[in-house]
């Protein structure tokens, strides 16, 4: 198998977390210009999430197919929660496949020990950062957005924006310091190749 055959088989994951960051920048800029205006502002919280929710998928997607050419040191509970899914029985005794809904401060957690472990690094998120702990209030927000019970729920406030921001800069060094250590480790080259 080529890297090039690889790298293919990866390609939706590997394009997806450029243009999301691209996205969310781009809604700021628009928010910058019009700072009162209520759409504006959920569209920033909701680029946000795809920016969040977006680059997850895309780190963990790629840890998945790499397991399809690679024998990662990956237990198949912790490749069954990055590929999302659980497993039970139908009514004739067959495996079925289900999906995980997986909360997702605890999946972005995982996935910042899942990641460097499959990629045989060690990572050491700053959780103390108060960076983070607008994440923390920056996913109320997007998911009162995303699951309105009211009109005035619509409304996204200036220290909400304020967080959402934080939040963005701490995902942003984070993911980037993620990445630049796997590609400084070049793990999977050293891993065993599957058939």
């Amino acid at each position: 198998m080529g890297k090039g055959i690889f790298i293919a088989a990866c390609k939706d994951f590997i394009e997806l977390p450029p243009a999301l960051v691209e996205d969310h920048p781009t809604n700021e800029r628009k928010l910058d210009s019009d700072s009162a205006n209520q759409n504006l502002r959920r569209n920033f919280v909701r680029s946000f999430g795809g920016f969040f929710e977006g680059t997850m998928f895309a780190l963990k997607g790629t840890l998945v197919k790499s397991n399809e050419f690679f024998v990662l040191p990956l237990a198949p509970a912790e490749m069954a929660l990055l590929a999302e899914e659980s497993y039970s029985l139908n009514d004739d005794g067959e495996i079925i496949t289900q999906p995980v809904f997986l909360k997702a401060l605890r999946n972005l957690k995982f996935l910042l020990q899942i990641f460097p472990k499959a990629n045989g690094f060690s990572f050491n998120p700053n959780y103390s950062d108060h960076k983070f702990g607008s994440l923390q209030k920056s996913i109320k927000v997007r998911n009162r957005l995303m699951h309105p019970k009211s009109t005035a729920e619509f409304n996204v406030a200036d220290e909400e924006i304020t967080a959402i921001k934080e939040a963005t800069s701490w995902l942003f060094q984070t993911f980037s310091e993620l990445l630049k250590r796997s590609k400084e480790e070049n793990h999977l080259a050293k891993l065993p190749r599957r058939k």
